[in-house]
């Protein structure tokens, strides 16, 4: 049912300039492909904003729900990650909660000497992740995560230690897998930065334990998950450039609790 608007004399927009937003609406839920009901909302939401802004009789009248549109931006949009056991780690009986950061869990033997080590193997980075979410990614897309989770090891590594292909004194050994990925909506938050802010985010889910490479002790164990905001600017405007945030800042996490007290640089 139409009724006159207050602004300007205009109507509301008729059944047919309604259903062609709904109609819109529904072509980008199913192009995203996304099941959860706040991300098809989102995308509802915008897809009917753009429609509101297209000059007509009525144009007035929609700009007067556009901030509503826009508030419901925020009730969605963000990346669902968790901590989970996902098999990769060999027990996850010693990680415990951290006190000052809610998304990760840790383990840290209480009296290995830092100082000791001085290089590093890097393992291969291991994608392992639900059926569910396998589902969402082609094969080479889940072997370039894997390769983007050795760069990001490596450069966190590479200023500080050695890195080696084989076992020697004083040598640690660091295995990693991402176990979770969601990626963000480029083309969406292109659109929605028009308003305000990237709205479609992505977020990662990763695990890593370091080990003596000679003797095989599990040193250092880290699970952690990020769910990203607009805050990250232009790594949402990349289908998996929140990931990618997202695994270098747990990189450099893991590289912190292996840091020495005392700086030592490796002799190169």
């Amino acid at each position: 049912m139409t009724t006159p608007s207050s602004v300007s004399g205009t109507s509301a927009p008729s059944l047919h300039l309604i259903a062609r937003w709904k109609f819109a609406a529904q072509r980008a839920i199913a192009a995203s492909g996304r099941t959860a009901h706040r991300f098809t909302a989102v995308k509802s939401n915008v897809t009917l904003a753009l429609n509101s802004l297209r000059p007509s009789a009525g144009s007035a009248a929609r700009i007067m729900i556009l901030p509503v549109m826009v508030a419901s931006l925020f009730m969605g949009g963000c990346a669902n990650m968790s901590n989970h056991s996902s098999g990769f780690l060999d027990s996850y009986q010693h990680l415990k909660p951290d006190p000052k950061d809610s998304h990760r869990l840790v383990y840290e033997q209480a009296d290995w000497k830092k100082s000791d080590y001085t290089s590093v193997i890097i393992e291969p980075a291991v994608v392992r992740l639900t059926s569910e979410d396998q589902a969402k990614f082609t094969a080479q897309e889940v072997a370039d995560l894997a390769a983007y989770g050795d760069k990001a090891l490596r450069k966190a590594f590479a200023k500080e230690w050695r890195i080696v292909t084989a076992a020697e004194a004083g040598t640690l050994r660091i295995r990693s897998a991402i176990t979770g990925v969601d990626t963000s909506n480029p083309a969406l938050n292109v659109v929605t930065s028009l308003f305000i802010c990237p709205v479609d985010n992505g977020g990662v889910s990763v695990e890593y334990e370091v080990r003596d490479a000679t003797t095989g002790e599990q040193l250092v164990a880290l699970a952690g998950f990020t769910n990203a905001t607009p805050l990250e600017g232009l790594w949402a405007y990349t289908r998996f450039g929140q990931a990618h945030f997202a695994i270098n800042h747990w990189s450099v996490e893991l590289r912190k609790m292996v840091h020495p007290a005392v700086k030592r640089i490796a002799a190169k």
